[in-house]
């Protein structure tokens, strides 16, 4: 005999061992239950009746020694597909307001001070001028001199030249070149 044959032959042999098995396991079980009449409770009401059932009275009443209640009939119909779950709408607290700072004003600044150092001449008396270039015009200066745009010459040094903003009290200042020196020969 060939491999084939023998496994063939083991498998047979354990389905035959669970045929029997089966077998000898419904002949010698406990016989089905037996139906109980109904009690007197029940004989007092009509029996009732599932609306799609065509035979005698759906609800049987099966009880063993008095071990199980009566049973009640089904309030619908298992065998229908049952209805959607009710959406469960979970709604969240809007969060608290977040309270809004009113924004500092920024201090206020004095504007740029937009002039540049033009030139310098010595006078007949002796007395130095100072020239400043603002929009596009020279503009002679001198201690106390107001400019258009709000700055007031308040020093003027050898080598700088100090404003006074007047509307807000700031100071600002100017480089001036040093003097050339010129050669003679």
């Amino acid at each position: 005999m060939s491999a084939t044959d023998l496994r063939h032959r083991g498998r047979m042999k354990w389905l035959l061992i669970a045929a029997v098995g089966l077998l000898l396991l419904n002949v010698f079980s406990d016989p089905a239950p037996e139906v109980v009449a109904p009690t007197s409770r029940d004989a007092q009401k009509p029996a009732e009746t599932n609306s799609r059932a065509t035979g005698p009275s759906v609800t049987m009443a099966l009880q063993r020694d008095g071990a199980r209640p009566m049973l009640e009939p089904a309030r619908r119909d298992p065998f229908a597909p049952a209805p959607p779950p009710v959406p469960v709408v979970v709604k969240a607290a809007p969060p608290p307001p977040v309270p809004v700072a009113a924004p500092t004003p920024a201090a206020p600044t004095a504007p740029p001070l937009n002039i540049a150092f033009a030139g310098r001449i010595v006078g007949p008396d002796g007395k130095q001028v100072i020239y400043v270039s603002f929009a596009e015009t020279s503009l002679p200066i001198e201690q106390g001199t107001v400019l258009p745009n709000g700055y007031r010459v308040e020093n003027i040094s050898a080598d700088s030249i100090e404003f006074n903003f007047l509307a807000l009290n700031t100071t600002a200042r100017l480089a001036i070149p040093p003097t050339p020196r010129y050669e003679t020969r």
